[in-house]
């Protein structure tokens, strides 16, 4: 299927830019974006990316990669260490793992 993919202009603390769909939900408002154009996958887009900025990635909500059912059980264990700060005063959740990632 077609989609039209945005970078955002700004990195994320990891360095890396992120691409997006056009209907991303955390797709950076107009001005803050480059349009990179109409792709077959998310990989096709994150490569016309890398033309603007080497440190191109998928978004993790809007580009994510089909999961089996056991992947979507929890949170893996890698997404645990070192992806997330804890103040340690409430036990690290999804729930609380999506809140700090939107806030």
């Amino acid at each position: 299927m077609l989609v039209k993919y945005f970078i955002g202009n700004k990195p994320a603390i990891s360095g890396s830019h992120r691409v997006h769909k056009e209907d991303c939900p955390f797709l950076p408002e107009s001005g803050k974006r480059i349009c990179l154009g109409i792709f077959q996958s998310p990989g096709d887009a994150v490569n016309e990316g890398r033309r603007f900025f080497e440190r191109s990635v998928k978004c993790p909500f809007c580009c994510k990669n089909h999961q089996t059912q056991a992947d979507k059980a929890g949170i893996s264990g890698n997404m645990l260490t070192g992806n997330f700060i804890s103040s340690g005063h409430f036990a690290l959740t999804r729930d609380s793992a999506l809140k700090c990632c939107i806030n």
